[in-house]
């Protein structure tokens, strides 16, 4: 029985070595370096973003006393990459480029360096004040700088605006639906008269990832599900949303959400600087047919990216040098807005030169999508403190509004199926 036991343990442990050798491997395909001599130091980032490629060979360029190995691995990937090499003490770079939602996973496992200690003294008051709430951990420290700025808004198809409601005009969007309530209520009016054919969104997660981050108020405080309630209210707005026809049915970033920007009868998006910088909006012949601006209640946080250096770096001070030259210096952060769909970093005194806040994409022509952030975006935005549960959370509550969608649960059904599913997924959790 014992050498059964002790065959199966070998057989399994074999399993989980090829399956880590698998998720592994591609990357070592993608990783975008050039030789270097054994003598210089090698700095080792992780990231998501190709077009920091470049960038790096230039920084070399000026720096010949260190390369910088780049390991490309799909934002999709990078969690379970990072669970596995953590679960197999295997080796972290040198830095890396992750999601805030991410890096606050492993916040309770003292994964990440304090960048405020020694050797590195990193100043807080350099960054953005909302920024600091996702990369300070439980104790107060400082232990990621952010990179892109994460303050969200909400576009809109400037044409379809028009006929709807006869203005495209931004400011005017932003009063016409200026709560939750005028989005059901105009939205409703607008359905009723039957004249167009539309979508105030694609779907019910694109709503519903605004709501979520509309809060001043953490989810997870002491092992308990604070304000439970928040979210029965959430269900009763997207399931109004829902039942009056106003939403499409595609999941946030599937396919089909894609192919929507395509399409011209879905009126809002929510909007990140990501998004912008994505080119997503290009879809179709419309041409400039966009606009940016403040959602109902104010803007949110959404996919906000941080350099992080592992406690396990063999070259700290290196990685800390290149980080602060993209992230910590003006610079830096003309260079991040100057590029190719380049945007705003968190780097606070750049903010100081009225020609860094001007910024412009092609999508939405003549818009200064600079001066939306500076006095919509970043003044009204909501922020709350991240745990390493707050990820989960979050995953629930999407799969919810599937649920929601595809099953057609009312408020209280999809309110009574989001707390089965924490109560299953947190056990240690308190939800009632």
């Amino acid at each position: 029985m014992n050498k059964k036991i002790c065959a199966g343990f070998l057989l399994l442990s074999g399993f989980y070595l090829v399956l880590f050798q698998w998720l592994i491997g591609p990357y070592r395909l993608e990783r975008l370096n050039t030789p270097v001599a054994d003598t210089v130091p090698v700095v080792s980032v992780w990231g998501s973003d190709p077009s920091l490629e470049p960038a790096f060979r230039e920084y070399e360029k000026s720096h010949e006393d260190v390369r910088i190995q780049y390991t490309y691995i799909p934002e999709n990937q990078l969690d379970s990459k990072l669970k596995l090499t953590l679960a197999a003490t295997g080796e972290l770079p040198d830095i890396c480029i992750i999601d805030t939602e991410i890096l606050n996973q492993f916040m309770d496992m003292e994964v990440w360096e304090n960048l405020e200690a020694q050797p590195y003294s990193l100043d807080r008051g350099l960054l953005l004040d909302y920024s600091l709430n996702s990369v300070t951990d439980q104790s107060g420290n400082l232990v990621a700088i952010p990179y892109t700025v994460s303050a969200s808004g909400i576009a809109f198809r400037k044409s379809l605006a028009a006929e709807l409601l006869g203005t495209d005009n931004a400011k005017s969007m932003s009063v016409l639906f200026k709560s939750w309530a005028d989005m059901i209520s105009k939205g409703m009016t607008l359905k009723e008269s039957g004249e167009t054919e539309f979508y105030l969104f694609a779907g019910i997660q694109d709503p519903g990832i605004i709501l979520f981050n509309q809060t001043s108020q953490s989810y997870i405080q002491d092992k308990t599900l604070v304000n439970p309630e928040r979210f029965h209210n959430y269900f009763k707005v997207l399931i109004k949303l829902r039942d009056y026809g106003l939403l499409g049915n595609a999941a946030l970033f599937s396919p089909e959400w894609y192919q929507s920007f395509r399409e011209t009868n879905i009126l809002f998006y929510p909007c990140s600087m990501g998004l912008l910088q994505s080119g997503v909006f290009g879809g179709g012949e419309s041409g400039a047919d966009w606009a940016l601006t403040l959602p109902p209640m104010g803007s949110f946080e959404w996919q906000g990216y941080a350099w992080a250096i592992p406690k396990t770096s063999g070259n700290k001070e290196k990685a800390y040098d290149l980080a602060s030259s993209f992230l910590l210096d003006y610079s830096g952060a003309k260079y991040n807005k100057n590029k190719e769909n380049g945007g705003f970093i968190n780097y606070k005194p750049a903010y100081a030169a009225a020609e860094y806040r001007d910024l412009y994409y092609r999508d939405f022509g003549e818009q200064n999508i600079g001066m939306v952030y500076f006095n919509q975006l970043l003044p009204n935005i909501y922020k709350f403190e991240k745990t390493p549960d707050t990820g989960t959370i979050k995953r629930i509550y999407m799969d919810t509004l599937e649920a929601v969608m595809y099953d057609n649960l009312d408020a209280d059904q999809a309110y009574g199926y989001f707390l089965d599913a924490v109560r299953a997924e947190l056990p240690d959790i308190q939800a009632d």
